[in-house]
């Protein structure tokens, strides 16, 4: 067998959004809220619920010298940022992950 080198590189971007944020009203039920300025500066707003941008870049390489040997070498990193009308909200996370696999076969039986 020749030997085979075959790699990726992949970029992705993402944007999630939603509806405008709701506010309790005295009846016991909700009413949209247009303009956020209108919260608190000192509310707390969950990061499940506020608008996303998420931008990530994958890199995964493969090298198989032989039959009987495969290594696989990937890293991915990626930054969220968040879009909520508070002073003490969630405004950005990140992310990175970096894995090694190899395989060996001792015999083919």
């Amino acid at each position: 067998m020749t030997e085979n080198f075959s790699g990726e590189i992949r970029f992705t971007s993402s944007d999630r959004s939603g509806s405008n944020w709701l506010r309790p009203t005295s009846g016991g039920g909700v009413t949209e809220v247009t303009d956020a300025s209108t919260f608190a500066s000192t509310a707390i707003f969950a990061p499940t619920l506020a608008d996303r941008r998420r931008d990530q870049l994958k890199v995964q390489a493969n090298w198989q010298p032989s039959d009987a040997l495969l290594v696989v070498v990937s890293a991915a990193g990626g930054k969220d940022d968040y879009s909520m009308p508070s002073q003490y909200a969630l405004r950005d996370s990140k992310m990175s992950l970096f894995t090694v696999d190899a395989n060996y076969a001792i015999s083919e039986a």
